[in-house]
């Protein structure tokens, strides 16, 4: 199993030049509060920040228990849950209301995965896919599917911060089979602890995240230029807005580099 495409988890791209666009980025995780952050789109062209948006009333709906929240607004675009925990196998719906329009959209925590084992193998360096171009350890990850319906979103943490907080893409498997992964950009450096995250994320924040890696223009091996005409990225949610909506769960893994 491969990884698609791989980024930066920052979303502050944007976007071909047009009238600014509000933009969602929320999500619930496995056991904690839901979190949203509403700005306007800025124009892809630019280096101008986004303007957040306050003053919205954000609900919560989890559709298994019937249980229903307002998010509160915290500043800076901010808002949170204080109410409902995320739940695996539950559905959840966030309606944004704001000027007098409703945006809508759905999301589903599927289960975590189980992370059989990692295997760091030794890397010399170089090859048209070598990260850093170091030596060190390429981590090799067996893991089994969480659904026939799971996608997954690895993210990689090395001790050291030789290289930055990202993510990577996998595709949704046949339920209960397990998965091999292995990702030659990662390379950890010798003596030094990798934390391995897999969220396994539903169909709607797999195509959004994609659609993202698009747009930066980000290639398997880390390279890739820029579309020259630029295109939002698919947005789970019902109306005119960008940005998504995600459910997640996470499964960690620690494991240290030999010296």
């Amino acid at each position: 199993m491969f990884a698609l495409i791989s980024c930066e988890e920052v979303i502050d791209v944007e976007l071909d030049n047009a009238d600014p666009q509000i933009v969602a980025e929320g999500s619930i995780a496995n056991g904690e509060f839901a979190e949203v952050l509403l700005s306007y789109s800025s124009a892809y062209f630019t280096n101008e920040s986004s303007a957040t948006i306050d003053g919205a009333q954000i609900s919560l709906f989890d559709l298994e228990s019937g249980t229903q929240e307002v998010l509160a607004s915290r500043g800076d675009g901010l808002y949170q849950g204080e109410v409902i925990l995320g739940q695996e196998n539950h559905q959840y719906r966030l309606e944004i209301e704001f000027e007098n329009q409703v945006y809508v959209a759905t999301a589903t925590m599927y289960p975590a995965v189980q992370i059989e084992k990692v295997e760091l193998n030794e890397f010399a360096g170089g090859g048209p896919f070598g990260g850093s171009g170091e030596s060190g350890f390429v981590a090799i990850t067996d893991f089994v599917s969480a659904g026939d319906d799971v996608y997954y979103q690895f993210e990689y943490e090395i001790s050291d911060a030789t290289i930055p907080a990202g993510y990577f893409l996998s595709l949704a498997a046949d339920s209960g089979s397990t998965i091999r992964y292995a990702n030659p950009q990662i390379v950890v450096p010798k003596g030094d602890t990798l934390q391995l995250s897999i969220k396994s994320i539903d169909e709607g924040t797999f195509n959004y995240l994609t659609g993202l890696n698009d747009l930066i223009g980000t290639g398997f091996g880390g390279g890739g230029g820029a579309s020259s005409a630029p295109s939002n990225p698919p947005s789970n949610f019902e109306a005119n807005i960008l940005g998504y909506f995600g459910a997640f769960s996470i499964s960690q893994l620690d494991t240290i580099a030999p010296n």
